[in-house]
């Protein structure tokens, strides 16, 4: 009867997360920007404050700011750390060219979720004279670059043969004309807010302030939990170590959109 408990709670539990998931689809998009960085529990990464966002900036500023920068931030790791990497081999052109949608779905592409859809929110959020021209105009050269890069990334004349150190060199350009996009973008929103919450992206990868070890296992985690079930489910299945853990032993692991941010 225990264990019978035990999985009728179990059940009860999904249920509940599935149809938490399922209402999370009629939200608006900002919205489901916020829900992506909730923690299960109620845990968020930590909201920046200052006088800007406190006194000064209209409300739905202020929201689309609180909502969006992690997203924001995380999509600039995945600049620096995932895509970079991919544009300085070729052989990985394919997936350079997944990461921008193309010959897919350019709506749901990373580059879509991650960076652009968050960044449209903000921008628009903004007043023109309190940053939202300048968040626009950076945004839209934000996308032509990758528009560029998609179209460098696609000149490979096929895996038989490499692309010629010119056409890896245009990638590059390309990826860092993006890369100025991003900064100009974030240094506006940085300003505007009177916070420093976004890193800018350097030119080198090792200068980039950020750790790339916690952003791999941040992933890795965030798989993992998914595989549990949740965090709900996956903690109460460690407490009965069927994942091997053991009590006090987070089964989801230790890096959390809760704590990845604060480093």
């Amino acid at each position: 009867m225990w264990a019978l408990s035990l999985l009728t709670l179990a059940a009860s539990m999904g249920r509940r997360l599935a149809l938490r998931q399922a209402g999370g689809m009629a939200v608006s998009l900002a919205s489901q920007r916020a829900s992506a960085f909730d923690i299960e529990g109620g845990k968020k990464a930590q909201a920046p404050t200052s006088d800007a966002l406190e006194n000064m900036l209209p409300r739905n500023a202020v929201i689309a700011f609180q909502r969006n920068w992690p997203s924001i931030q995380l999509g600039a790791d995945t600049y620096t750390f995932v895509l970079r990497e991919r544009v300085q081999s070729p052989k990985q052109w394919d997936l350079v060219n997944s990461f921008l949608g193309l010959g897919g779905d350019g709506a749901s592409s990373r580059m879509e979720r991650e960076l652009v859809n968050p960044m449209t929110i903000v921008s628009l959020a903004f007043p023109p004279d309190a940053g939202g021209d300048v968040m626009a105009e950076a945004l839209s050269d934000f996308r032509r670059a990758m528009g560029a890069l998609g179209k460098a990334a696609a000149s490979s004349p096929g895996a038989a043969v490499a692309p010629t150190s010119a056409e890896v060199a245009r990638a590059m350009r390309c990826w860092d004309e993006g890369r100025q996009a991003l900064n100009r973008f974030y240094t506006e929103l940085n300003t505007v807010t009177e916070t420093e919450r976004l890193v800018l992206i350097p030119a080198e990868p090792t200068a980039y302030p950020r750790s790339k070890e916690r952003f791999v296992q941040l992933n890795k985690d965030a798989a993992l939990c998914r595989n549990r079930g949740g965090e709900a489910l996956a903690g109460l299945w460690g407490q009965l170590m069927v994942y091997g853990t053991v009590p006090g032993v987070n089964p989801c692991g230790d890096v959390t959109l809760a704590t990845y941010f604060d480093q």
